[in-house]
């Protein structure tokens, strides 16, 4: 905890280089549309109904939670705390427990409202550390954060898209059901194979189903 607080260098707590690193980025697929039928004091519910449920995976996984932006939820697997290349799979099993956890949700003042989410992941090298005095944050800074909101935000509803690099991990690490997507253009980056997650082996909580996901016209592609 010492570790994670603001301060000098000379108390033990720079900025570092992790070398091993997955990130996870999730949101949720036509929050657009979803927030401009909603007064703002409901947005807020809702996003933090869904984020307290996200939070309490997280108790699950040895996954680190990053903060959330709007209506995107951040974690990674490797910082502060370095677990080998098993950051990939705590990673990778958070996202497919999040996915679950969205089967049959419901925004009880708006029980009509269907939550998709699209969620994605990338691994290699960052920076983190703690930033700022008041209301100081660990951050992470590098490409691979790039790169994992890019996964994110080029996925589909109800869809988990990871790289290449994260791909490769879970085939080491194994019993991790992947399906390659294809080469797509990813800012930053350029052509990248990726691949979709779509369980793993005695994985057994339902998942959303594919036939229920929101049309392309719903998704903002960045």
């Amino acid at each position: 905890t010492r570790q994670l607080q603001p301060g000098d260098n000379s108390h033990g707590n720079p900025t570092e280089v992790f070398d091993d690193v997955t990130v996870c980025f999730g949101d949720i697929v036509g929050f657009t549309h979803i927030a401009s039928s909603l007064a703002p004091i409901e947005v807020a519910d809702l996003l933090n109904s869904l984020y307290s449920s996200f939070d309490n995976i997280l108790e699950d996984h040895r996954v680190y939670k990053l903060g959330t932006i709007g209506d995107a939820y951040m974690v990674a697997s490797g910082v502060p705390e370095r677990i080998g290349y098993l950051h990939a799979g705590e990673c990778a099993n958070f996202a497919l427990d999040m996915m679950a956890s969205i089967t049959g949700y419901r925004f009880a003042p708006f029980p009509d409202i269907q939550i998709q989410l699209r969620v994605g992941l990338h691994s290699g090298q960052c920076v983190a550390g703690m930033v700022g005095k008041r209301m100081p944050h660990y951050c992470l800074f590098g490409n691979t954060v790039n790169i994992a909101s890019r996964m994110e935000s080029s996925s589909y509803a109800l869809r988990i898209q990871v790289s290449g690099d994260t791909a490769h991990i879970l085939q080491r690490i194994g019993g991790y059901r992947l399906e390659q997507r294809g080469t797509i253009e990813v800012k930053g980056r350029g052509a990248m194979t990726t691949y979709w997650l779509t369980g793993r082996d005695g994985f057994n909580k339902p998942l959303p189903s594919l036939s229920d996901a929101a049309g392309a016209e719903y998704h903002e592609f960045k």
